[in-house]
Protein backbone atom coordinates (compact mmCIF):
# COMPACT_ATOMS: atom_id res chain seq x y z
CA UNK A 1 0.00 0.00 0.00
CA UNK A 2 2.87 2.57 1.02
CA UNK A 3 4.66 1.63 -2.20
CA UNK A 4 1.40 2.27 -4.36
CA UNK A 5 2.29 5.54 -6.41
CA UNK A 6 -1.25 5.97 -6.38
CA UNK A 7 -1.35 6.54 -2.71
CA UNK A 8 -0.59 9.67 -0.97
CA UNK A 9 1.06 9.10 2.41
CA UNK A 10 0.60 12.20 5.09
CA UNK A 11 3.14 12.93 7.57
CA UNK A 12 1.40 14.39 10.77
CA UNK A 13 2.49 18.02 12.21
CA UNK A 14 2.38 15.82 15.63
CA UNK A 15 4.74 13.65 14.72
CA UNK A 16 7.52 16.07 13.80
CA UNK A 17 6.08 17.87 17.13
CA UNK A 18 7.11 14.71 19.24
CA UNK A 19 10.24 14.02 17.54
CA UNK A 20 11.20 18.04 18.24
CA UNK A 21 10.11 17.99 21.91
CA UNK A 22 11.97 14.44 22.40
CA UNK A 23 14.85 16.39 20.90
CA UNK A 24 15.24 19.10 23.04
CA UNK A 25 14.20 17.10 26.48
CA UNK A 26 17.27 14.81 25.14
CA UNK A 27 15.34 11.83 24.61
CA UNK A 28 15.91 11.72 20.61
CA UNK A 29 18.73 11.86 18.74
CA UNK A 30 17.85 13.84 15.39
CA UNK A 31 19.60 15.83 13.11
CA UNK A 32 17.41 15.98 9.59
CA UNK A 33 15.32 18.72 8.34
CA UNK A 34 11.28 17.72 8.76
CA UNK A 35 10.79 19.05 5.16
CA UNK A 36 13.75 17.66 3.33
CA UNK A 37 12.27 14.10 5.14
CA UNK A 38 8.93 14.92 3.43
CA UNK A 39 9.60 16.14 -0.19
CA UNK A 40 12.80 13.49 -0.77
CA UNK A 41 10.38 10.90 0.54
CA UNK A 42 7.00 12.27 -1.55
CA UNK A 43 5.05 12.37 1.80
CA UNK A 44 2.70 14.84 2.15
CA UNK A 45 2.11 16.98 5.66
CA UNK A 46 -0.87 16.53 7.34
CA UNK A 47 -1.35 19.96 9.76
CA UNK A 48 -3.79 19.72 12.80
CA UNK A 49 -6.92 21.25 12.17
CA UNK A 50 -9.85 22.70 14.67
CA UNK A 51 -11.92 19.81 12.84
CA UNK A 52 -9.41 16.83 14.17
CA UNK A 53 -9.44 18.92 17.42
CA UNK A 54 -13.55 18.05 17.62
CA UNK A 55 -13.06 14.52 17.02
CA UNK A 56 -10.52 14.11 19.37
CA UNK A 57 -12.89 15.79 21.98
CA UNK A 58 -15.38 13.12 20.75
CA UNK A 59 -13.29 10.32 20.51
CA UNK A 60 -12.99 7.44 23.54
CA UNK A 61 -9.35 6.58 24.11
CA UNK A 62 -8.22 3.99 26.44
CA UNK A 63 -4.84 5.22 26.76
CA UNK A 64 -3.58 8.77 27.42
CA UNK A 65 -0.97 9.71 25.03
CA UNK A 66 -1.51 13.15 23.84
CA UNK A 67 0.58 12.72 20.38
CA UNK A 68 -1.44 9.23 19.24
CA UNK A 69 -5.16 11.22 20.52
CA UNK A 70 -4.13 13.50 17.65
CA UNK A 71 -2.90 11.33 15.20
CA UNK A 72 -6.18 9.10 15.51
CA UNK A 73 -8.71 12.09 15.49
CA UNK A 74 -7.06 13.23 12.40
CA UNK A 75 -6.89 9.84 10.58
CA UNK A 76 -10.31 9.47 11.40
CA UNK A 77 -11.17 12.96 10.51
CA UNK A 78 -9.63 12.62 7.34
CA UNK A 79 -11.33 9.37 6.47
CA UNK A 80 -7.67 7.84 6.01
CA UNK A 81 -5.98 4.91 7.37
CA UNK A 82 -3.34 5.20 10.29
CA UNK A 83 -0.22 3.18 9.95
CA UNK A 84 1.34 2.32 13.18
CA UNK A 85 2.77 -0.84 15.51
CA UNK A 86 0.55 0.10 18.23
CA UNK A 87 -1.89 -2.48 18.60
CA UNK A 88 -3.43 -0.61 21.42
CA UNK A 89 -5.19 1.07 18.28
CA UNK A 90 -7.15 -1.53 16.87
CA UNK A 91 -10.68 -0.89 19.64
CA UNK A 92 -10.76 3.05 18.95
CA UNK A 93 -14.60 3.16 17.28
CA UNK A 94 -14.12 4.69 13.67
CA UNK A 95 -10.32 4.47 12.99
CA UNK A 96 -8.80 2.35 10.20
CA UNK A 97 -5.28 1.22 11.07
CA UNK A 98 -2.49 -0.52 8.92
CA UNK A 99 -0.52 -2.51 11.90
CA UNK A 100 3.05 -3.10 10.40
Amino acid sequence: MIIDSENTIFVSVASFFEIGIKEKIGKLEFNGNFETILKSNGFESLPITLKHLETLRKTEFTHKDPFDMVLIAQAISENIELISYNGKFLNVEGLKIILC
